[in-house]
């Protein structure tokens, strides 16, 4: 049973048309034709006829065919998954990749992000994979300019969002991860680095948006035996929740996750062979909602603002509260159209959320998680994997 409470202004007539939802490695898109939403008189949507279907024109399906051209484009990115034979549950996530033209010079460039080695397990003498910044050259040829840019971080990163936080016109990167996210900031380049002027400063710290682990070392002890969660960030989306003209942040965290908690589950093919394990048996977690205060740092809002969905053990209200959400894919759309953005999120064998932007006290904005009276919190009567 959820704490969160149904609105019974909202119409149980909704009806979801599709949904689909697009992994790219980790980072997942979660798209919606609503046919139906909320419908107010005075923002119902424009009904069009277009007429029965055997009086339409029939459009020529173009011929596409996509040729590789990874070799000669440039691009040299491998992903590491830090695995090693003990099947860990984040080595079975894929990672995400970032669009962004960081120097403004009209071509896209692509940042990949990557994973690592495991602590204890790094190769002696082998440089530590980092994030990976390829530089539009044109022609579909790419530059690696991962050092120059001041991304050259290891990290166990998942998924990428790419905004402009501080509205200075060049685009910024957020990088979520296991054990601690990062936020770029595109400012001018220090003599001597960038490209084309510019270069990424990692701004985590200050910002106040790194999550509440950082990657466990040596002083830690052994890596496999730790019990204490670890932060487990998987995407983010950028969205002005509040209007203020700031952009604020918005992060997925997946399950409540350790190495001795993954270890201790025996998972195996044949009582014998050490599988990987499904997320059933991990408890999940909360997003996390950064609200961007204008000067560089942002504010956790998450409780405040209504994100955080929790569920009951048993039937009666003394049960153990717990995280519902196994959070994955992120979109933000204006779901109803009343002019403020909502947050659907795709989670992964527990029901989907829709959180709801509407007013909050004292001229605030706050979210109302609603995706049993949205419908889509489950895909024919069932959680599925999403994304």
């Amino acid at each position: 049973m959820s704490t969160t409470e149904t609105n019974p202004k909202f119409s149980l007539g909704l009806w979801l048309a599709a949904t689909a939802v697009v992994a790219a490695l980790a980072v997942g898109l979660v798209l919606i034709d609503w046919k139906k939403w909320f419908a107010k008189p005075e923002t119902a949507p424009v009904k069009v006829d277009a007429g029965p279907v055997a009086d339409r024109v029939a459009l020529p399906v173009p011929k596409v065919r996509f040729t590789d051209i990874t070799g000669p484009s440039g691009i040299r990115f491998t992903h590491t998954s830090g695995a090693f034979g003990k099947k860990l549950l984040p080595e079975t996530m894929g990672v995400g990749v970032g669009v962004i033209d960081f120097d403004d010079d009209d071509k896209p460039d692509l940042l990949f992000v990557n994973s690592r080695p495991w602590p204890g397990h790094e190769k002696p003498g082998e440089p530590l994979p980092t994030l990976a910044l390829y530089h539009n050259l044109g022609g579909s040829k790419f530059e690696d300019v991962t050092r120059a840019m001041g991304l050259d971080v290891t990290m166990y990163g998942m998924g990428v969002t790419v905004g402009d936080y501080d509205n200075d016109g060049f685009p910024d990167l957020f990088v979520s991860g296991l054990g601690g996210s990062r936020l770029f900031h595109n400012e001018p380049a220090p003599a001597g680095k960038g490209v084309n002027g510019r270069w990424f400063r990692d701004v985590t710290a200050a910002a106040g948006v790194g999550g509440p682990d950082a990657w466990p070392d040596a002083k830690d002890g052994d890596f496999l035996k730790r019990d204490r969660p670890l932060n487990f960030s998987s995407s983010a989306a950028w969205l002005d929740f509040d209007g203020d003209g700031r952009l604020d942040l918005f992060v997925c965290n997946y399950v409540t996750w350790s190495p001795a908690r993954d270890l201790g589950q025996g998972f195996s093919l044949d009582g014998a062979t050490r599988k990987f394990g499904p997320p059933t048996f991990f408890e999940g977690a909360q997003c996390f909602l950064y609200r961007n205060l204008g000067d560089g740092k942002f504010q956790d809002v998450s409780a405040a603002a209504g994100i955080q969905v929790w569920e009951r053990e048993g039937t009666g209200e003394t049960g153990r509260r717990r995280n519902l959400g196994k959070c994955l894919g992120v979109i933000v759309c204006d779901a109803d159209g009343d002019g403020w953005p909502d947050i659907v999120v795709a989670n992964d064998t527990v029901r989907n959320f829709l959180f709801h932007n509407e007013a909050g006290p004292g001229g605030t904005r706050v979210f109302k998680e609603m995706g049993f009276e949205a419908g889509i919190a489950y895909a024919e009567g069932k959680a599925r994997g999403g994304p």
